[in-house]
């Protein structure tokens, strides 16, 4: 079994990310996606990570961090 490497998200991550998300949605995926993405590489209030092998993104995890949810003053939700 290849070794895996968890890592904080890049915005270079984008565009293998997109080859995952549309694999497992068997869709084509929204242009916007790959900005959103980029997005949230792009900052500091957000933990999202990859899962990378011998180089290649092979999973991903993307959480938002919100404001006053579920009654805390900061809570998190993972997206994917």
């Amino acid at each position: 079994m290849d070794k895996i490497q968890i890592r904080s998200l890049l915005k270079e991550d984008a565009t293998q990310i997109s080859r995952i998300y549309a694999a497992i949605t068997m869709q084509d995926v929204d242009p916007d996606f790959k900005r959103v993405v980029e997005d949230h590489a792009s900052s500091d209030d957000e933990a999202c990570f990859v899962a990378e092998s011998e180089g290649k993104v092979v999973g991903f995890m993307i959480s938002y961090i919100l404001t006053a949810g579920f009654g805390m003053a900061k809570s998190a939700w993972i997206a994917t």
